[in-house]
């Protein structure tokens, strides 16, 4: 009698448990620091944990963000904009698969020192209650001036028209191999006419940071 009660008081601690247990698993950080003059982006894994095939839809809540920001996700082949919160098309996952970098938030904060909680909810599309949640905490800081001088990017390279640069910049300056300078371009400036440059190798100096890009 005694070991009846005993597997029944075991029964009844672990049944909720197993009832309650999540399909899916989420892998990736909850803190994500990010340069406020880039886009903060962060991928995560999922894996289905039963031996069932699942379709997957993800809700975001906005638990917190900053005037002037914005942010987005990709769930799958699908990218969701600011202004959508909840996934029409599912993610399909099989049996105990991992899919890496199914899923990607997106934080920008347009050069804004600023910080976003953002809270998203994974769940099979038939089953609401079956939910995974993960809460993101993006931080927008520039940790250093070298942080903020080193986002930039230039493309297209090789380049045959206009180079577009990946932000505003104070000041841009073009140079040949012999350090001859022949763009200087000053205040806000993301796009340079190298239409009439000639083909070769040039050097570009943005707002002090230095690189290259080659003219065809």
């Amino acid at each position: 009698m005694e070991i009846i009660k005993r597997n029944l008081i075991l029964a009844i601690v672990f049944l909720p448990a197993f009832l309650l247990a999540q399909s899916l698993s989420i892998s990736g950080p909850t803190i994500v620091n990010g340069n406020p003059n880039t886009t903060i982006t962060q991928k995560y894994s999922i894996t289905n944990n039963t031996n069932d095939t699942l379709h997957i839809l993800c809700k975001k809540i906005i638990i917190d963000t900053a005037a002037g920001t914005i942010n987005y996700f990709c769930l799958g082949d699908d990218c969701y904009g600011e202004d959508v919160y909840t996934a029409w098309a599912v993610a399909t996952f099989l049996p105990f698969q991992t899919r890496d970098s199914v899923f990607i938030g997106y934080y920008a904060p347009f050069g804004l020192a600023s910080q976003a909680v953002i809270k998203y909810k994974f769940y099979p599309y038939n089953d609401l209650t079956d939910t995974t949640t993960i809460t993101i905490t993006y931080n927008g800081i520039i940790s250093s001036i070298n942080q903020m001088k080193n986002s930039f990017s230039v493309f297209p390279n090789p380049v045959q028209n206009t180079l577009y640069l990946s932000e505003y910049v104070n000041s841009v300056k073009v140079s040949d191999l012999n350090g001859k300078l022949i763009i200087s371009q000053k205040n806000n400036v993301n796009t340079i006419d190298v239409s009439r440059l000639s083909k070769g190798v040039y050097f570009i100096d943005v707002d002090g940071v230095k690189s290259k890009f080659v003219k065809y």
